[in-house]
C-alpha cells in the first residue's frame, strides 16, 4: 500500500512541475503579446502624423525595451526578472513590426512591386480594391475600415 501511495505522490509532483512549466510558457506569451498589443494600441491612438510615438526623440517601444532589459539584467526585479524580459521582448516586437511594415511600404514603391494597401492591386483582389473595406454577406462592400498604413488628415 505504501508503494502505491509513494508512486501516486511522485506522479502528482511530476504533474505539478509540468503544469507550472506550461503555465510559465502561457504567462510569457501573454506578457509578450499583451505588451506588443499595448504599444500598438498606443501608437494607433497617440502617434503623430507620420505614425511615430516618440518620447524625447526615442521611439517609446524601443526605449521601453532597452530599459526593461537593462533592469532585468541588473536584477532589479529579483526572482521576477524574467517578466521584465518578457515585457521588453513585447515592446521590441512592436517596434520591429512597425519598422518592418515601414520598410515593406517603402520597398513596395519600387516599379513592378505590388503594395498591399494603396495604389497597386492585391493578390486576389481587383485593381484598386481596398483590402481594408469590409464585405457584407452578399459580397458588397458595406463600410470602410481605417487603413492602418495611412494617417487620416
Amino acid at each position: 500500500m505504501a508503494t502505491k501511495y509513494e508512486a501516486l505522490k511522485a506522479k502528482m509532483a511530476n504533474w505539478r512541475e509540468k503544469g507550472q512549466e506550461q503555465l510559465g510558457h502561457a504567462l510569457q506569451a501573454v506578457e509578450v503579446g499583451g505588451t506588443a498589443f499595448a504599444f500598438g494600441f498606443a501608437r494607433g491612438k497617440m502617434a503623430d502624423a507620420d505614425g511615430n510615438l516618440d518620447v524625447a526623440g526615442i521611439p517609446a517601444s524601443l526605449g521601453a525595451a532597452i530599459g526593461m532589459h537593462a533592469l532585468g539584467f541588473m536584477g532589479v526585479f529579483g526572482k521576477h526578472d524574467e517578466h521584465a524580459h518578457n515585457i521588453a521582448d513585447g515592446a521590441l516586437a512592436e517596434y520591429a513590426a512597425v519598422q518592418g511594415m515601414r520598410m515593406g511600404v517603402a520597398r513596395s514603391d519600387s516599379p513592378g512591386n505590388k503594395r498591399i494597401a494603396g495604389r497597386r492591386s492585391v493578390a486576389g483582389l481587383p485593381q484598386g480594391q481596398n483590402p481594408f473595406a469590409q464585405q457584407n454577406r452578399a459580397g458588397a462592400f458595406s463600410r470602410q475600415v481605417a487603413n492602418p498604413f495611412v494617417r487620416a488628415a
